[in-house]
């Protein structure tokens, strides 16, 4: 124990100071008359650390497998808990049907019927009520129920659901589906919806829920690059026929969430592209050289084939097949694309080339991008901006891409008054691992 003494008959003064001591400290002043005096002692100085951030648990891990065979669809639950299981499935809806379900869906964002009297009769004869609130409920209780008809998987899900409940983590659902089935692919999976409960499947019981569609190809894939730091991000914002106030609050909410990571040097931006042609893409990617991250804010689509709505020279739309943006988007290295666009993660039975692997997010799969944030739907601008803000600022906290886009499910659910966008945001992943998984 440090020890100080100051004695005397007058003590005027006076000072006593002891700094660094890991033990007790005696001092001591003593004298007839002291005046003007004082005594510090100082701990060791210790570094303030800093405050701890609370990632997520580590999900209940499921893998179903989805197979096209001679007598139906076999669905293969693999699972620590349940070990493997194989299920029958019968998909709620046939092909014509499907393409007027996901109409339906797609029309949700923007109200504005288009159905002829025959569709709307047909719709009605499937149950499904026609632009309203309940129309996603009843196509995800539909799904919900097909897919839970066979014992199996409803004993192998309804398991794996209360397991995830009571230890209180998020159920990660990595839905493998192959390329050659649009019937499989096409459907609304994300809005699975159990018949007896207010809230779909992935915001059920206190978790956000995830769930991650794997394409099975049928060719390889490019070798990954290997993950880099800093990450590079590129956006590209497209001016033709979108609000300049709503490209800058977007550019704005993107910064914040990025700047932890920025102010760090772990993130940089590049510039943006704006406008955005053919020949400015090219360039631009030819020049920056490698890119981990790249954002589209703008217009999509799905026609013969998915399109990005570039600029053209004149300043107007230049619808752009997702086919000639591909090669180059995958030979910029890109990890990550996340695409504002409607319909860019859709796929339907009757498209060309490729089938399925000409919507937008297959197509750049198919090329090797290793993952693909897109909208399954028509969306509207400020929703795809909340999502992705949303995942962005999930990413730098350091949580996965699955459990990120699973956190902007359900804001979406949340806050928006009419409840139709908490599905749209969809991931697409490939074989090879992204730096942001």
């Amino acid at each position: 124990m440090p020890k100080q003494k100051i004695t005397g008959d007058s003590i005027e003064d006076a000072h006593q100071e002891v700094r660094g001591a890991s033990e007790p400290v005696q001092q001591k002043i003593a004298g007839r008359r002291v005046r003007g005096v004082t005594q510090v002692a100082i701990g060791p100085t210790q570094p303030t650390p800093p405050p701890a951030t609370a990632l997520p648990s580590a999900p209940l891990e499921v893998r179903l497998t989805c197979l096209a065979t001679t007598d139906g669809v076999r669905i293969i639950w693999e699972a620590g808990l349940i070990g493997q299981r194989v299920s029958r499935f019968v998909p709620p809806f046939v092909a014509a049907d499907l393409e007027l379900v996901l109409r339906a869906l797609d029309l949700l964002q923007y109200p504005d019927s288009g159905f002829t009297g025959t569709e709307e009769a047909r719709l009605a004869a499937l149950g499904i009520p026609l632009l309203n609130a309940t129309t996603a409920r009843v196509v995800g209780q539909q799904l919900y129920q097909a897919l839970t008809a066979d014992p199996q998987a409803a004993q192998a899900l309804g398991t794996l659901r209360d397991a995830a409940a009571h230890q209180g983590l998020a159920l990660s659902l990595h839905l493998h589906l192959p390329t050659h089935e649009p019937g499989l692919l096409g459907l609304p999976w994300e809005l699975l919806w159990h018949p007896h409960e207010p809230t779909p499947l992935l915001l059920s019981r206190g978790q956000a829920h995830h769930l991650t569609r794997h394409l099975d190809l049928a060719q390889a894939s490019p070798a990954p690059h290997p993950p880099t730091d800093p990450l590079r991000l590129l956006a590209i914002a497209p001016q033709a026929n979108l609000d300049p106030a709503m490209h800058a609050a977007e550019e704005a909410a993107r910064l914040d969430a990025w700047r932890p990571l920025l102010d760090q040097g772990r993130v940089v931006l590049l510039p943006t592209l704006s406008p955005a042609t053919r020949v400015a893409l090219s360039e631009t990617l030819r020049r920056v050289g490698r890119v981990d991250v790249l954002h589209y804010i703008g217009h999509g689509g799905l026609r013969e084939q998915g399109v990005l709505l570039l600029d053209s020279p004149a300043g107007r739309l230049d619808p752009t097949p997702i086919s000639q943006l591909a090669p180059l988007l995958a030979q910029a290295q890109v990890r990550l694309v996340v695409l504002t666009a409607c319909q860019s993660g859709m796929v339907r039975q009757q498209v060309a080339p490729v089938g399925v692997l000409s919507g937008v997010a297959p197509a750049l799969i198919a090329q090797g991008v290793p993952a693909v944030v897109a909208m399954q739907h028509t969306v509207r601008q400020q929703d795809a901006n909340r999502a992705t803000r949303i995942i962005y600022e999930q990413l730098v906290a350091g949580v996965s891409l699955a459990a990120a886009v699973a956190a902007a499910r359900m804001a979406l659910y949340t806050e928006a008054p009419d409840g139709v966008a908490w599905y749209v945001p969809t991931l697409y992943v490939g074989p090879q691992p992204s730096v942001v998984q």
